[in-house]
């Protein structure tokens, strides 16, 4: 079966179509596959910052307390960590003081696309005085 000139030039243009059709669907897939990867890896190091944080308060929590801050230094991702211990001057109902209570805070500070960012832990401790 032949095909005549103008119907060889008609099918040829609709190949070219479908193959530009389908470029634009692959080009907006892989965009989209690209940002999800992208969020993804934002959510992991967010993550991992977080899980930080947390072993710092652990270790915070398992020694004694002393006002200060103090630097807790930077990892390989360029994220800081600090630790703050404030001593607390409460009082209850009856104006009696309630030693012992302290106000942790650590900090993580880090630079993502020129923007810094932070992530704190606060809580409160009783820690009372160890017995001699």
């Amino acid at each position: 079966m032949k095909l005549e000139k103008s119907k060889r030039g008609v099918f040829l243009f609709e190949v070219i179509l479908a193959i530009s059709i389908l470029s634009l669907v692959l080009l907006a897939f892989v965009s989209s596959l690209n940002k999800t990867l992208d969020a993804t890896s934002d959510e992991q190091k967010l993550l991992s910052i977080r899980h930080e944080l947390n072993n710092y308060l652990a270790e915070t929590q398992a020694t004694p307390l002393k006002v200060e801050r103090k630097n807790l230094g930077t990892d390989d991702r360029g994220v800081s960590y600090t630790r703050e211990v404030k001593a607390l001057k409460l009082t209850n109902d009856e104006n009696v003081i309630l030693d012992h209570l302290y106000l942790l805070t650590l900090t993580a500070n880090w630079t993502d696309a020129g923007k810094p960012q932070q992530s704190k832990i606060e809580i409160y401790v009783y820690q009372p005085p160890e017995k001699k």
